[in-house]
């Protein structure tokens, strides 16, 4: 698993998706949550669990061919956080582009759909 820091910065997508007056402090707001994190004297390990949800993290994705088209399919669709979609859909434009393999991915990347929410992993 990687190690959820603030290095990496807060995602654009929550940052767009704020009410202007919330933006305008964000700044000012995550610098002081960092501060007060460092404060605790907590290892690295132990800090990752006061970050607030909405920083990038690292991650590497390694498969073949057909592993990454499966995954852009799978994870380019509106019922996938934008986040990882927007990574899904990127990886997917190299595909098609570099290889020149089609790829079904979502036409309107980004798009709202409700029906997300209701996605879930649950026993019938």
């Amino acid at each position: 698993m990687p190690l959820l820091t603030s290095e990496f910065g807060f995602n654009s997508w929550y940052v767009v998706n704020l009410p202007d007056e919330v933006t305008n402090i964000l700044p000012d707001h995550l610098a002081e949550i960092n501060r007060r994190i460092a404060n605790l004297g907590a290892s690295r390990e132990q800090a990752q669990y006061f970050l607030p949800m909405g920083y990038n993290t690292s991650n590497r994705f390694t498969g073949d061919i057909p592993a990454s088209v499966y995954m852009v399919e799978l994870r380019d669709t509106r019922f996938v956080h934008p986040t990882l979609q927007r990574v899904a859909h990127s990886i997917g434009d190299q595909i098609v582009d570099a290889l020149g393999i089609p790829v079904h991915r979502d036409s309107e990347p980004g798009r709202f759909d409700i029906r997300r929410g209701g996605h879930d992993i649950v026993a019938k």
